[in-house]
C-alpha cells in the first residue's frame, strides 16, 4: 500500500463520495473561530456564531454521504447518557438546549475522511483569522497606550466591547486588557494558547514568525490562564524533545521574550515596569492565597479548589449523587444552594465551576464522567503518534482552566489541532520503507 498523497488542484472542491467537498467551507471554518461573539446571544457566553453553523454544515455533509465515524457514534452516546442523567428530574427546558448546543459545538470531531486540500484549506483559514484577531488586539493596546480615545471608542464599538471590559480587574500595567471578538481576556488567552500549539506543530515556512506574534501576545494580555497554559506545554516540549530541538527552541523563545520586553516596555509610561512587578507580586499573593485554608471564598480560590465542591456533593447526596450527580445542566442550582453566603467573588456563589472535569462530574456523575472521557480518547487516538501525548497534556491542562464545557471555542481549535497534526505529518517524507507504517501515518480514519 503506498502513502496516501494529494495532487494540487485549482478547483475549490473535492469529489468525496455522492458529495462535493468545498475547500472554502473549511477555509471560513477556520477563520471563523475566532469571531466568537457574532451572533445571537443564546445564554451566557453562548453565541449562535458563525463557526457553528460552518461546522454544523461540514459535518452534515459527510453525515449525508453516509461518512460516518467511531467517534460520532460515541458522541451520540455520551450525550444520550448526559441526557439519561435529567430526563426523569429536572423539566426539559433546563438541559434540552443546552444538549444541543454541546451536540453542535462537538459535531466537527466526527467528521472523517476529510481530504489532504480541505485540512490545508481548515489551517490557512485559521491563520486568517488569527492575524485579524491579533490586529484588533495589538491595536486595542496601540490606541490605548498613546491616547487615541476616538479610535479605540470606535474599535471598542466594531468588537462589542461593553463596560464592563473597562472593570479595573482587567487593568493589566497601563492598559486594559483587549479582547478581540471574545466575551472576555481569558477566552482570547484560550485562543492564542491553542494557536501557539497549532503553529508549533504545523511546519509552515512563516511558522517563526506566527509563533513570535502568538507568544508576544499571550505576554502582553496578562492572564494567568494564558500563561499556564503556554507552560505546560512549552515545559512538556522541551523536556520531551531531543537536546538539539531543545537547544534551539530555548534560544528561540529567550530570544522573543526579551526583544518583546524591551520593545515592549520602552513603548510605556516610565512607571510600567514597576507597575507589572507589582501586579506579579499581587497575583503571586493571590495563587498562594488560593491553595491556603478556606480560601474558596475567593474567586482564585474556587477556580484552583474546584474539586473541593465534589466530596461535598457526594456526603450531600449520596450513591446517587456519585453515580449520576445532580442532572445535566442543572448543577448551578446545587452550588448556589450550598456556597450563597460565601463572598460574591468566590465562582461556586454564582453557580460556576472553572473547571471542566468537574462540571461533567458534578452534572452526570461518575457514569457521565467515564463516557465523557472515553469520548475524548476517542478523539485523540486520531491523532498521529508523534503529536499524540504533547496535544493530550495541553488538552487535559485547558479542562482546568474553564468551566464553559458547551462553548465551542475549544472542540473547533481541538478540531484544528488533529489537522495540523495529520498536515504536518503528510508534508513530512516517510521515515520506513514498510508498507504499513507508511499507510499507517497517511491514513486518515
Amino acid at each position: 500500500m503506498q502513502p496516501i498523497k494529494h495532487q494540487p488542484s485549482n478547483c475549490d472542491y473535492t469529489i468525496i463520495g455522492k458529495w462535493r467537498e468545498p475547500k472554502s467551507l473549511y477555509f471560513l471554518l477556520g477563520s471563523s473561530i475566532p469571531f466568537i461573539t457574532i451572533g445571537p446571544e443564546i445564554a451566557a457566553q453562548t453565541y449562535i456564531s458563525p463557526s457553528i453553523l460552518l461546522g454544523i454544515i461540514a459535518a452534515s455533509l459527510k453525515i449525508l454521504d453516509g461518512k460516518v465515524s467511531s467517534r460520532f457514534l460515541f458522541q451520540i452516546l455520551m450525550l444520550t447518557i448526559f441526557l439519561a442523567t435529567s430526563i426523569f428530574r429536572h423539566p426539559s427546558d433546563t438541559y434540552l438546549a443546552s444538549i444541543a448546543a454541546l451536540f453542535s459545538a462537538t459535531l466537527p470531531l466526527t467528521i472523517t475522511n476529510i481530504s489532504n486540500s480541505s485540512h490545508r484549506s481548515l489551517i490557512a483559514g485559521f491563520t486568517t483569522g488569527f492575524m485579524a484577531t491579533a490586529t484588533l488586539m495589538w491595536l486595542d493596546i496601540f490606541f490605548q497606550n498613546f491616547n487615541l480615545s476616538t479610535a479605540h471608542g470606535a474599535l471598542a464599538l466594531f468588537t462589542g466591547r461593553d463596560s464592563a471590559s473597562f472593570s479595573s480587574h482587567n487593568w493589566f500595567i497601563a492598559y486594559f486588557r483587549p479582547q478581540a471578538f471574545f466575551s472576555e481576556p481569558s477566552h482570547l488567552a484560550i485562543y492564542l494558547a491553542f494557536a501557539y500549539v497549532i503553529f508549533d506543530m504545523g511546519n509552515q515556512k512563516s511558522g517563526g514568525i506566527l509563533k513570535s506574534i502568538t507568544l508576544s501576545s499571550i505576554l502582553a494580555l496578562g492572564s494567568i490562564v494564558g500563561y499556564i497554559l503556554l507552560a505546560t506545554y512549552v515545559t512538556f516540549i522541551f523536556f520531551s524533545s531531543t537536546n538539539k530541538i531543545n537547544s534551539r527552541r530555548t534560544s528561540w523563545l529567550s530570544f522573543v521574550i526579551a526583544a518583546f520586553l524591551i520593545i515592549f516596555f520602552t513603548s510605556l509610561p516610565q512607571d510600567s515596569f514597576n507597575n507589572l512587578l507589582n501586579q506579579i507580586e499581587q497575583r503571586f499573593l493571590v495563587l498562594t492565597h488560593g491553595v491556603s485554608i478556606d480560601s474558596i471564598e475567593s474567586s482564585e480560590g474556587s477556580r484552583i479548589l474546584a474539586f473541593a465542591a465534589l466530596p461535598t456533593f457526594w456526603i450531600d447526596q449520596g450513591i446517587s449523587g456519585f453515580l449520576f450527580g445532580t442532572g445535566y445542566g442543572n448543577y448551578q442550582e446545587w452550588l448556589i444552594g450550598n456556597y450563597y453566603n460565601f463572598s460574591t467573588f468566590a465562582s461556586f456563589a454564582r453557580g460556576h465551576v472553572d473547571n471542566i472535569f468537574v462540571v461533567v462530574m458534578l452534572s452526570t456523575g461518575f457514569i457521565g464522567f467515564m463516557f465523557y472521557i472515553i469520548f475524548i480518547y476517542f478523539i485523540i487516538r486520531t491523532i498521529p503518534a508523534p503529536a499524540r501525548l504533547p496535544v493530550t497534556i495541553f488538552f487535559t491542562a485547558f479542562h482546568f482552566a474553564t468551566g464553559f464545557l458547551i462553548q465551542y471555542l475549544h472542540w473547533h481549535l481541538l478540531f484544528v489541532l488533529l489537522s495540523v497534526s495529520r498536515t504536518s505529518l503528510l508534508n513530512e517524507e516517510p521515515k520506513t520503507s514498510t508498507p504499513i507504517l507508511q499507510s499507517s501515518r497517511y491514513e486518515y480514519k
